[in-house]
């Protein structure tokens, strides 16, 4: 999806706060800003909302992720592979082997 393209992507958002909506969309825009040559991908999975950037096309490639959560509007901004990221100050979260985020309030 290019970075013009929303419908799919407002039409997903639908249910949560217009606040939610505004920060997630803040939130994309730096994140094409960031990953220019990348390409977007949308998937809704049964708790969240969540798009990322690959310059493959594949999720497995995933350079940042958004990842908006329907039961209290928590948003990640998240890393794939964020175990590999310097983190000196560790402000990235997660314990797992290498998904990191910052969680994102509104």
């Amino acid at each position: 999806m290019s970075k013009e393209e929303t419908k799919d992507l407002l039409k997903a958002l639908k249910p949560f706060s217009k606040q939610t909506i505004d920060l997630v969309m803040w939130l994309r825009e730096f994140a094409w800003k960031t990953c220019k040559d990348a390409n977007e991908i949308i998937y809704d999975n049964y708790n969240a909302v969540a798009f990322g950037w690959s310059v493959t096309g594949k999720l497995s490639h995933n350079i940042c992720s958004i990842a908006v959560f329907r039961t209290n509007e928590n948003i990640h901004f998240g890393f794939l592979y964020g175990n590999t990221l310097n983190d000196p100050d560790k402000i990235l979260i997660g314990k797992g082997k290498q998904y990191r985020y910052l969680l994102v309030k509104v």
